[in-house]
């Protein structure tokens, strides 16, 4: 009797796109979503985006303060799983003593810009592959892009170890593209790879 849901009436319908046109019923995803919830005893999952290392920002600017920029915001992504009946919270690791949450069901680790130390590889590393109290383990989600660093590599994120571990493994190398004046998608890109030099001696 105390297990219920509200759902906005706005969250229901969608509005047409003539002068015409009437809302359409678009409800099925949204009362899908709160149903398995109550299912599940109303026991939302727990999600940790790490904002430790240049991650992602899934945090709101103060009012006047400055914007990010979109390609280092994840807060679409937070609004989306929200809407999902998923809690997402940020964690900042202690460097020297760091500890991921009780209540974790998954870690998301998006785009970091710096290497973690070896203490927060290893909390990470327990954190999913060690049961906790209830018996499941930790899931990760790693997000990784190509970020140069010294000597046209790419910059480690301290994860290697572990992800090689589930037969994941980081590229080390990357294309440098030339966007055109044609080309207005940042998927289509012109690829600039010099040819090998040749030895005339």
């Amino acid at each position: 009797e105390k297990r219920h849901a509200f759902v906005r009436e706005d969250e229901l319908f969608e509005e047409g796109s003539g002068p015409n046109a009437k809302p359409s019923f678009s409800g099925e995803p949204r009362l899908m979503r709160e149903l398995t919830f109550l299912i599940e005893n109303q026991v939302k999952p727990v999600v940790y985006f790490t904002q430790s290392n240049g991650e992602l920002d899934i945090g709101t600017p103060p009012p006047g303060g400055e914007q990010p920029r979109p390609e280092q915001s994840a807060r679409k992504l937070k609004e989306y799983l929200e809407k999902n009946n998923v809690a997402v919270r940020p964690l900042k690791f202690n460097i020297t003593a760091p500890q991921i949450p009780d209540d974790a069901s998954v870690l998301l680790v998006a785009q970091p810009q710096t290497p973690f130390n070896e203490a927060i590889a290893k909390a990470i590393r327990e954190f999913v592959t060690s049961p906790k109290a209830d018996g499941k383990k930790g899931r990760l989600i790693v997000l990784a892009g190509a970020k140069p660093g010294v000597g046209g590599k790419v910059v480690k994120t301290g994860l290697e170890p572990l992800l090689e571990e589930f037969n994941i493994k980081l590229g080390d190398q990357f294309l440098l593209g030339e966007p055109t004046a044609d080309v207005q998608e940042a998927e289509l890109t012109v690829a600039m790879v010099s040819p090998p030099a040749v030895n005339e001696g």
